[in-house]
């Protein structure tokens, strides 16, 4: 039986899949924590989308393996919510907010 958090990942995977299909694109999702949690495709452009119920949880591995994607001509995309909608966000984008927000935070005391 699946854990609470597991079920909770795949309940927003599934909102992410609605929305995108809403939005007209063709949708698949990987069942079982695999990578990536949905392969979409709209116009002929590929997506692959990591679904996020925080932010915070994308680690530096998944960040990377996203970036990776892009040498196949796959747009990396994360999902997440964010005041009751949910938010689309290319990877370059998120991880240019986490080099900016490294670069405020203070090292030390000096």
């Amino acid at each position: 039986m699946a854990g609470k958090s597991y079920e909770k990942g795949r309940a927003f995977e599934y909102r992410v899949k609605r929305k995108l299909e809403r939005d007209g694109f063709f949708v698949v999702r990987s069942a079982g924590s695999h990578f990536p949690d949905l392969v979409a495709v709209k116009r002929g452009i590929p997506y692959a989308v990591e679904c996020k119920r925080d932010l915070k949880n994308l680690n530096r591995r998944e960040l990377e393996n996203l970036l990776s994607l892009k040498a196949f001509g796959i747009v990396p995309l994360v999902a997440y919510p964010e005041g009751g909608k949910i938010v689309l966000k290319r990877v370059e984008e998120v991880q240019a907010e986490r080099v900016g927000a490294g670069a405020r935070k203070p090292v030390g005391k000096a």
